[in-house]
């Protein structure tokens, strides 16, 4: 029996991971080096939402639901924290509202199950809703709540554990030239492909290519973790804020009168690119976020006013009160006006970048399609939209 082709990726985050699963599945040998003791970047550092309702085409989103199958069979090989919870939009305004009414009966229009709630039904739904602030909500069935923490360190054991595939932690990637990898530690591999999968840190092996990139831009985000809530929440909560962050919500008639209020009201919400949300984590703590800023000259330096603002707008839509037991960034590169970003620096090695906050919603189901058909022309141009 000839021997299987071998692939080496570098980055065991929530990108990495996903290639590995979907190359081995394609009938790969797998090696993946992690250049940390364990993941430690974007991936661990998010709200845990495997989030379909931001897609915005069709395509993109039956790549989610795909992906979705992966993470529901997942959880159930590993144990991994999986709620499939669904997400709820909370309004505390009458604009917000006829803006999730209007998306509401959009997405009837095109197939989709979502349900527009009256007050009762959406403090019905959620165990944190805030009774004397809200007016109506957006409830969807298909999103699901992860704890990230937990699901990439079980990813990496459940993949570390099957034929074909080892998982490296500790062990840097200091050159990539053809069909060679170099480990910090002298060792020289060869694969027949290599594929880049390590997020904000792309540019140590490849400065030049991911300088030149004009549409990739690194994301700064501010995210905060409350105290344990002894209850399950129900769906996770997105504010009406996340309407202008995501954009299947532009084709409302509505959105231009209610995004330019917050304009007008709430300058800081668009200077440091806020929205808020909450999900919980398996030890019940409520994950709460977060703001969005790019291309910082010095993005070591915090404003502590972002989450200052964080939790008035949360404070507004939650009853119980947030006490903060943790602070942190995330940083990723996102890629304007497309989902991914795929490039080929040879015949052998690919960098694949770009996802965003998407990384958890779109990894498995966009690295399934590539391992199925490595040049497809949509998936290699990072899907437009």
């Amino acid at each position: 029996m000839p021997a299987k082709p071998h692939v080496i990726i570098v980055g065991a985050g929530i990108v990495g991971l996903a290639n590995a699963l979907a190359a081995q599945q394609a009938g790969w040998r797998v090696s993946v080096f992690e250049r940390n003791h364990r993941s430690l970047g974007a991936s661990v550092r998010n709200f845990g939402m495997f989030w379909p309702i931001a897609q915005k085409t069709e395509f993109t989103h039956r790549m989610a639901m795909q992906g979705r199958e992966t993470w529901v069979r997942l959880a159930e090989a590993t144990g991994l924290h999986l709620r499939p919870c669904g997400s709820l939009f909370l309004a505390i305004n009458p604009d917000e509202l006829a803006l999730m009414e209007e998306f509401s009966r959009h997405q009837a229009a095109e197939g989709l199950d979502l349900e527009f709630l009256g007050k009762d039904e959406t403090l019905a739904r959620s165990a944190i809703a805030n009774p004397k602030r809200v007016l109506g909500g957006l409830y969807s069935p298909h999103e699901a709540n992860i704890d990230p923490r937990e699901a990439i360190a079980k990813i990496a054991d459940y993949l570390n554990a099957q034929d074909d595939v080892e998982v490296h932690f500790s062990a840097p990637v200091s050159r990539v030239s053809g069909n060679q990898v170099t480990l910090s530690d002298g060792r020289k591999l060869e694969a027949e492909r290599i594929v880049i999968c390590q997020g904000d840190d792309a540019q140590q092996l490849f400065p030049d290519i991911m300088a030149a990139q004009t549409e990739l831009r690194s994301c700064k985000l501010h995210m905060l973790r409350s105290t344990p809530f002894k209850r399950d929440i129900g769906p996770m909560i997105a504010s009406a804020l996340s309407l202008r962050h995501y954009e299947p919500f532009e084709v409302c008639q509505s959105f231009r009168t209610y995004s330019d209020r917050i304009s007008a009201e709430k300058p800081e919400i668009d200077r440091f690119g806020i929205h808020v949300m909450a999900s919980q984590s398996r030890s019940g703590h409520l994950v709460l976020g977060d703001s969005h800023q790019y291309d910082l000259d010095e993005p070591q330096f915090d404003e502590a006013q972002i989450d200052e603002i964080i939790l008035r707008e949360l404070g507004e839509l939650l009853e119980p009160e947030l006490v903060v037991d943790q602070r942190w960034k995330g940083f990723y590169q996102k890629r304007e006006g497309h989902l991914a970003f795929i490039h080929d620096v040879d015949d052998h090695t690919r960098i694949f970048n770009g996802l965003g906050g998407s990384g958890m919603t779109q990894s498995f189901g966009y690295a399934a399609q590539l391992w199925q058909d490595w040049n497809n022309p949509l998936l290699v141009s990072g899907v437009p939209g």
